[in-house]
């Protein structure tokens, strides 16, 4: 069985993901505001868009 990350290593670990993810938006803002539909190749930003819609769905059924 695998070791649980502790609590603040988690956090941590979250924190960085956010501060990468809003780094890199910022970025490529910069070079188009659609760039999330246009600099993405078709197969990439589909299944991201899937896995946002699930966790959407999880997000709602959990609450």
């Amino acid at each position: 069985m695998a070791e649980e990350i502790p609590v603040n290593e988690y956090v941590r670990l979250y924190i960085l993901e956010k501060t990468l993810r809003q780094f890199i938006i910022m970025q490529l803002s910069k070079v188009s505001k659609n760039w999330w539909r246009e600099r993405i190749l078709g197969d990439v930003w589909e299944n991201a868009e899937d896995r946002k819609r699930n966790e959407e769905r999880r997000l709602v059924y959990s609450l």
